[in-house]
């Protein structure tokens, strides 16, 4: 019975692997494919059967006593991999039809790069480049909360704020500063 699910999911998400693969992620990954195991996340990042865990790759690359151009290390850390979906979660099911609708949508494709690149935080890799994973989430949160991205920031308001601050901090250590003289 899990197997005929397992399958009816390939069948169904066959769109999806298939355009993770060869356009949202090409060159990045082994292959996509259906997770057995996810239940709260919408994918994950696996090892393929011989290739390092995230964890394997930190201990690697901190090992004080490496070698500087360790053939077999560079291979390892070099190995695609396994990125698997979970079927049931509402982020890949809209994933799926965003993609069904218009395999080219650069928001699709966005999505698929962040949920990427969060995978491989949670799954314990290590990002490539964290300055371009910041900058996908700061373009999340300018989208999300309808903030325009080429406004500079109103550096005045910060001031009027800070003097106040300083203000009622000095007020309030002269007062403690009478308080103590009285006693």
């Amino acid at each position: 019975e899990e197997e005929d699910q397992l399958d009816k999911y390939k069948r169904k998400y066959e769109s999806l692997t298939k355009w993770i693969e060869e356009t949202a992620l090409k060159g990045q990954i082994l292959r996509a494919g259906i997770s057995k195991q996810l239940i709260k996340s919408p994918c994950a990042i696996v090892a393929d059967m011989f290739g390092w865990t995230g964890n394997m790759e930190r201990l690697a690359i901190s090992a004080a006593h490496q070698k500087s151009n360790d053939v077999e290390k560079n291979y390892f850390l070099n190995q695609k991999k396994i990125l698997e979906i979970n079927p049931s979660h509402a982020i890949i099911k809209t994933l799926l039809q965003k993609v069904e609708e218009d395999p080219n949508d650069p928001e699709a494709k966005s999505l698929m790069v962040t949920l990427f690149e969060t995978a491989k935080i949670k799954s314990g890799f290590m990002l490539k480049s964290p300055a371009d994973y910041a900058e996908i989430v700061e373009d999340l949160i300018h989208k999300v909360y309808d903030i325009p991205k080429d406004v500079p920031s109103d550096s005045g308001d910060d001031n009027d704020n800070n003097d106040e601050a300083e203000n009622d901090e000095n007020d309030s250590k002269d007062d403690e500063q009478s308080e103590h003289d009285e006693l």
